[in-house]
C-alpha cells in the first residue's frame, strides 16, 4: 500500500513505497534489507522522477537506470505499479523488482468520458487521486471547458485491473467550480470527502458503490463552530483541504474564520 506525502512544496513529489525484498539469512545480519522505494519528482509534471532504495537501516541508494521520464506528474503507486497524470491522459507503469521504473502499461484520456466538460486540461495535475486499495483513480475536473466554464466540478472514477489498464467505472457531478481540492478517502475504503471554497463552509461526502464510483450522501450532516458578529464580519468558519485517516474512523481539515478570508490564522479540526 502506497501513498505519496502531503505537502508538495515548491512542485516537489516524494513518494513512499513499501518493499520486502528476500535476504539470505546467512547474510541478514550484515546486509540490510530494502525498506521502502522512494521517488522525488522536483520540477512537477514537466521533472524527471529520481528513484531510491531505503534500507532497513535507513540508508538510500540510487536505483538503477535513476532518474526516470515517466510522462505526467507523480500521483501514487503500488509495489508493482507506478501512476501519473498529465494534462488530458493519466498513464501507469510498471515497477521492478528493485524499484525501477519501467515501460509504460497504459494510459487513458480522461476527456474522453463524461464528467470531462467540467474540466479543463491542466487539473488533472493536482486533481488525481489514488486509493489505498491501489485499485481506483479519482480524477477531480473543475475549471471548466468552453461553453461550460466554472460552472461545475466533477469527480471521474476508475478502475485498474490486474495489467494497468484504467476502466471508467462512473463519474458525479455538483453545481459550482471555485478552488477545489483533492478528494481524501478513508482507509476503510467506503467514504470520502472533498471541500471546496464556493461551499461556504460546507463539505461533501460520498459513498463508494459497488463499482468503486463515488455516489452522494444524501443523510450526511456535519457541523462547524459558528463565529457570531465581530464588525464587518461574521459567520462559520470555512473548511477547506479534508484529509481523511488512512487508518482511523476520523478526518481533519482546515478551518479559516470568516470562510471567504484565507489569510486569516486556520485552525486544524478533527471529526469522527
Amino acid at each position: 500500500m502506497v501513498h505519496p506525502f502531503r505537502g508538495f512544496g515548491l512542485a516537489v513529489s516524494l513518494m513512499l513505497i513499501s518493499a520486502f525484498a528476500a535476504v539470505p539469512k546467512a547474510r541478514a545480519q550484515s546486509t540490510p534489507s530494502t525498506a521502502a522505494h522512494v521517488y522525488i519528482q522536483i520540477q512537477g509534471a514537466e521533472g524527471a522522477v529520481y528513484g531510491l532504495s531505503a534500507s532497513s537501516s535507513g540508508h538510500l541508494n540510487a536505483i538503477s537506470g535513476s532518474p526516470f521520464k515517466p510522462a505526467g506528474q507523480i500521483v501514487g503507486a503500488t509495489p508493482t505499479k507506478f501512476f501519473t497524470a498529465g494534462k488530458d491522459l493519466i498513464h501507469s507503469y510498471g515497477i521492478g523488482a528493485d524499484g525501477a521504473i519501467e515501460p509504460q502499461l497504459a494510459e487513458m484520456p480522461v476527456f474522453d468520458y463524461p464528467g470531462s466538460l467540467c474540466g479543463s486540461p491542466t487539473i488533472g495535475q493536482t486533481g488525481v487521486v489514488l486509493d489505498h486499495s491501489g485499485k481506483y483513480i479519482f480524477t477531480l475536473m473543475v475549471g471548466g471547458t468552453p461553453p461550460i466554464v466554472d460552472s461545475c466540478s466533477a469527480y471521474q472514477t476508475y478502475k485498474i485491473d490486474s495489467a494497468g489498464t484504467f476502466l471508467f467505472a462512473g463519474d458525479i457531478n455538483y453545481p459550482g467550480g471555485g478552488d477545489s481540492t483533492p478528494v481524501s478517502i478513508l482507509g476503510n475504503e467506503k467514504y470520502a470527502y472533498y471541500t471546496a471554497s464556493y461551499l461556504a463552509g460546507n463539505m461533501l461526502a460520498y459513498q463508494r458503490d459497488a463499482s468503486g464510483a463515488l455516489q452522494g450522501m444524501t443523510q450526511f450532516l456535519w457541523s462547524v463552530p459558528n463565529l457570531g458578529n465581530e464588525g464587518a464580519q461574521s459567520g462559520a468558519y470555512g473548511v477547506f483541504g479534508a484529509d481523511a485517516s488512512p487508518t482511523g474512523n476520523y478526518v481533519v481539515f482546515q478551518l479559516y474564520p470568516f470562510y471567504v478570508n484565507y489569510f486569516n490564522p486556520p485552525q486544524l479540526a478533527s471529526y469522527r
